[in-house]
């Protein structure tokens, strides 16, 4: 059993055995963005004024794996939501690719003005 975890705990005061409803679900054929290969995906989340707060996701190769290990977490109060899950991966998709072009590498400017770039090969 290969587990990949990865929290996103993005509000502080949302916690595991809160009064406030937790939803989970698993897809099928996700993208593991760290493995790079497709793998079944479960991911946990909170509604809160509106705004949807993922607390944590995994990757794993099979439904049993994930749901064993999301119920050893303990939350209370959880939904299941399996047809929120493309929307929930979408938004984890989009926050690692702001991210990686935050921290792209930049070449310099001063690059354009190299010898070797302005040679002509042709």
């Amino acid at each position: 059993m290969k587990i990949t975890h990865k929290s996103l705990m993005i509000k502080n005061n949302l916690y595991k055995n809160c009064s406030i409803p937790t939803y989970f679900g698993i897809g099928i054929k996700y993208l593991d963005i760290n493995a790079l290969t497709y793998r079944m995906f479960g991911a946990v989340w909170q509604l809160h004024n509106g705004y949807r707060y993922i607390i944590g996701y995994w990757f794993g190769d099979n439904k049993k794996d994930l749901i064993s290990h999301i119920n050893c977490e303990e939350w209370t109060n959880l939904i299941n939501q399996d047809g929120q899950i493309q929307d929930v991966y979408q938004a984890i998709r989009e926050e690692q690719e702001r991210e990686f072009w935050e921290k792209r590498f930049k070449l310099s400017n001063k690059i354009n003005y190299q010898e070797n770039w302005k040679a002509s090969y042709w």
